[in-house]
């Protein structure tokens, strides 16, 4: 069994269409916002957050004025997806960031 390791119950994923946006439903609002609120890491998209944007379409890494990614799921093979099994790879030291910011619901 591998960990951090998410079925997308979908057959032949391909980086062609894929698209992948992180939402959290906000408990005050009951909107679904991209960020976590009251958190210290507030003004950070989840995607970024993650770790899951760091490229650009090329699949070359992105800094704009020292902010890496372009707003884009970075589909890489055997790192983020893994098409074999058609899923997603969460990296474990994502959910040590979640934790370090104060998410704890």
């Amino acid at each position: 069994m591998m960990k951090n390791f998410y079925s997308l119950d979908a057959a032949q994923v391909d980086r062609d269409g894929f698209i992948l946006n992180v939402y959290y439903r906000d408990a005050k609002t009951g909107g679904k916002v991209n960020y976590l609120p009251g958190t210290s890491v507030e003004g950070t998209n989840l995607l970024k957050l993650f770790n899951w944007d760091r490229l650009n379409v090329n699949g070359d890494l992105q800094a704009n004025n020292g902010v890496l990614g372009d707003g884009v799921f970075d589909f890489v093979e055997g790192i983020t997806i893994k098409k074999n099994r058609e899923g997603l790879c969460l990296p474990k030291y994502s959910l040590r960031k979640l934790y370090n910011a104060g998410f704890r619901q």
